[in-house]
């Protein structure tokens, strides 16, 4: 081994030894990243709607409410008894209730907590009824075992004691029951002579009972023959009362049928004869009229498809336009003005007639740039908001041609620095990196798209939209080798699989 000297194939063995490899699969599907339930509803509470934060949730149904309105995938994170577990990566989902606009998504995260709420609450109510359902259950349970075990006891007592006391008890009076059977059976057959008359009349009783139930019944046979043969005689006549209703019904309904048969031959007669000619030419009118119509919509719906890229080719056109007017007018994308009025704070051109050469002040050799718009501007990303400190000479900025030549070379702007001695400039410091190694240096690497990492509130962007910022970034500062750079890469990789379109922007001078 020698002091700073990297050996792959050494270090890929000492990592595979280590444990190293295995360590970052588990981190790859394990819950590497934890957050305490308070940290989470401390962090986070301060950027929620109203609505989500007067439900007062405890820290852990907080940070389970917030996970469901976000609609976070359920396979990035895991719910723990204090802590908030996510996989590699995942709490980035999380962050993105700073960078979120509530105005616009609060009320369908609101109404997603709401419904997390509720959902928790039935899903509780259901537990409470399950669990005093199972309790009733096996308490009947308990006591139907009780109770059986009490009746088996018994049962024992008897089978072991009680049974055999019975036997012996009953076995003496066998003869005391033969006995008394033989003595019953005298007495018993006097008194059935004797209640021989009594029986006889229950018996002609119970005879004339039935025969009258007998009589009653055969008469209510009668009288419901007769009613239903009245009442078929009634359906009879009412038939043929709504048969002869209904030929009179039919005769009226042909008499009708043939005189609105008549009228019909005639209203078709008269159409045929004048109002066909004026229908065909009203018809035409109305297929040119729902023609112009459809013709509009269609137009509509093509303008509304295509209004980013006529929008995006008629800012690419501008500054192609600009660029064009300036190198033909002789002073090139270098002699540019000053652009609109956000560029460098208190410019004096053209408040006075500029001093002489010999009072004339002069920049200082090393000029620092405070670059940056406030929090409060408008569609200026958080993670770039704020001002940014860059330093640079004097000599390199005027030499860049474009905005800060204009600046530079202007005398009576040496004063205008802030307490601080800065040169405030009013655009976002995203590109000015770039920007400015290409004023030091003459080249610079042109942006790529950004994937976000964990704990990163920058927001994901395609390559796509980074160029086109980078573009109108090097266009506001007038800096034509940039522009010639970037814009047609963008275009490339917009329009890069449809060559007729890139046809159209060369004719254009766009490529």
């Amino acid at each position: 081994m020698e002091p700073d000297v990297f050996d792959p194939l050494y270090t890929a063995t000492q990592l595979r030894h280590t444990g190293m490899l295995q360590c970052c699969e588990m981190l790859k599907h394990g819950y590497p990243t934890r957050i305490n339930y308070a940290e989470v509803k401390a962090r986070y509470e301060g950027h929620m709607p109203a609505d989500v934060r007067a439900l007062r949730l405890k820290p852990k149904d907080f940070a389970a409410a917030v996970l469901y309105g976000l609609e976070v995938p359920r396979h990035l994170y895991q719910l723990g008894e204090s802590r908030l577990f996510f996989t590699a990566g995942g709490v980035a989902t999380l962050d993105e209730v700073r960078a979120c606009d509530m105005s616009v998504r609060g009320d369908a995260i609101a109404k997603r907590v709401r419904r997390w709420v509720v959902l928790r609450r039935y899903a509780r109510a259901l537990a409470h009824v399950r669990m005093g359902n199972q309790l009733q259950w096996l308490l009947r349970r308990v006591r139907a075992l009780r109770a059986w075990r009490a009746a088996l006891s018994f049962a024992r007592v008897y089978n072991r004691g009680m049974k055999r006391l019975v036997r012996k008890a009953t076995i003496g009076k066998r003869a005391a029951r033969i006995q008394a059977t033989a003595r019953m059976r005298a007495p018993r057959r006097a008194f059935l002579e004797h209640a021989k008359e009594l029986y006889a009349a229950r018996r002609a009783a119970e005879s004339a009972r039935a025969e009258n139930a007998a009589a009653v019944a055969a008469q209510a046979v009668a009288r419901g023959v007769l009613l239903r043969r009245g009442l078929r005689r009634e359906q009879a006549a009412a038939a043929e009362a709504a048969l002869a209703h209904t030929k009179a019904s039919v005769l009226q309904a042909l008499f009708r049928g043939a005189r609105e048969r008549k009228e019909r031959a005639r209203r078709l007669e008269q159409l045929l004869l004048v109002l066909t000619p004026n229908a065909c030419v009203v018809q035409r009118w109305w297929r040119a009229v729902r023609g112009e119509m459809k013709l509009r919509k269609l137009r509509s719906v093509i303008d509304r498809y295509t209004e980013g890229h006529r929008a995006l080719i008629t800012e690419l056109s501008a500054m192609r336009a600009y660029y064009d007017e300036a190198a033909a007018a002789g002073g090139g994308a270098k002699t540019g003005g000053l652009g609109s009025g956000m560029g460098i704070v208190g410019t004096s051109a053209g408040r006075g007639r500029a001093p002489s050469l010999a009072n004339a002040k002069r920049f200082e050799m090393w000029i620092s740039l405070k670059v940056g718009l406030p929090d409060d501007a408008k569609g200026v990303i958080p993670a770039f908001a704020g001002y940014q400190v860059f330093s640079a000479r004097s000599a390199a900025l005027r030499g860049a041609g474009g905005y800060f030549a204009a600046f530079f070379s202007d005398a009576s702007n040496v004063d205008l620095r802030d307490a601080d001695g800065h040169y405030a400039v009013h655009r976002s410091w995203k590109h000015f990196d770039a920007i400015l190694d290409y004023i030091r240096d003459g080249a610079c690497t042109l942006p790529t798209a950004y994937v976000p990492s964990t704990y990163d509130n920058r927001p994901a962007s395609t390559e796509e939209s980074e160029l086109l910022e980078f573009l109108r970034e090097a266009h506001f500062y007038k800096l034509s080798t940039l522009v010639d750079m970037a814009m047609p890469k963008l275009l490339n990789l917009k329009y890069g699989a449809n060559a007729q379109m890139l046809a159209l922007l060369r004719g254009k001078r766009l490529l």
